[in-house]
């Protein structure tokens, strides 16, 4: 039994050679290129940007606050002067650029072994990139309430990881 086992881990870990060319077992698993840490991010950007938003929607619907001041405040990172029917206009493309770029970084360089609980820091870092450090000097994003952003952040790096962490499991 261990002998059968530890023979076919010899031949998971051995190169292969195709057109005199040798891969490791890295590159057979990965998109030709070695590109899928990038189709990773991109089909991890899908639901996360599309779900983060769940902790601060919910939270203006209990406050009574305008559900969509969030998605407006993306908007503004772009056109801080424009009105506030062209920020809502602009938030989509913007939000899915940023959360593009996001998911991306990530799937490049989160850890293969605890994915997603890294995931979850790197989105408390973002989330003080964009509301301590960019957000403090547009209006929009200095007036949203903190603690639902924040939320926010974490639940797109919780989405974003668990996707990079299943696609790399099924690698």
């Amino acid at each position: 039994m261990i002998g059968a086992v530890q023979s076919r881990l010899r031949r998971a870990d051995a190169p292969t050679v195709r057109g005199g060319c040798v891969y490791s077992d890295e590159a057979r698993r990965s998109r030709p290129g070695g590109q899928a840490w990038l189709v990773d991010g991109l089909l991890a950007a899908i639901p996360a940007a599309v779900l983060s938003g769940t902790p601060s929607t919910i939270a203006a619907l209990v406050r009574g606050r305008e559900v969509l001041e969030a998605a407006r405040a993306a908007g503004a990172l772009v056109a801080p002067r424009a009105s506030r029917s062209r920020q809502l206009l602009l938030a989509v493309p913007v939000h899915a650029a940023i959360s593009a770029l996001w998911a991306i970084v990530f799937s490049r360089l989160l850890p293969r072994s605890w994915t997603v609980p890294a995931a979850v820091g790197a989105g408390g870092a973002v989330a003080a990139l964009d509301l301590r450090v960019i957000g403090r000097h547009i209006r929009a994003i200095r007036e949203l309430p903190q603690g639902p952003q924040i939320a926010d952040h974490l639940l797109f790096g919780a989405i974003a990881g668990t996707v990079v962490a299943v696609r790399r499991e099924r690698r």
